[in-house]
């Protein structure tokens, strides 16, 4: 998962709704791994550490825009833990959610809806003083 990780941190901000297709991508191609470590059965410590994997890129990253010209939006910086923990949380219930349902969106599909509720929430919390 580290690989992957960095892989989608390698990609920056310049294709932010690519880095999410290839996280997803991947996901689904060792769906039984994720659904094993993820599931109502699966690790405690894997969440764990795949939320804090996920909440450290959130917080190196700033955001992770999405849509036109995501690069021209300013990077947000966080003082504290409280959104990219969120966020982190919010892409680790996605996949489980996704997986637990027999993936009814593609990659790119349940990537895109991750992505903008995501970008919500940073553009919620960039008015935050």
């Amino acid at each position: 998962m580290s690989a992957l990780l960095n892989a989608v941190g390698d990609l920056g901000l310049e294709h932010p709704p690519e880095i999410w297709v290839t996280f997803f991508e991947h996901i689904a191609q060792y769906e039984r791994l994720y659904r094993a470590l993820l599931g109502r059965k699966g690790s405690p410590w894997f969440v764990r550490k795949m939320r804090a994997s996920l909440a450290g890129l959130v917080k190196e990253r700033g955001h992770l825009p999405h849509g036109p010209n995501a690069s021209d939006r300013p990077v947000h910086t966080f003082s504290d833990e409280f959104v990219p923990d969120l966020v982190s949380t919010m892409f680790v219930e996605a996949i489980t959610w996704w997986l637990e349902q027999g993936r009814p969106y593609t990659p790119k599909e349940i990537a895109t809806r991750s992505a903008l509720l995501a970008s919500a929430i940073f553009k919620e919390a960039s008015t935050w003083q």
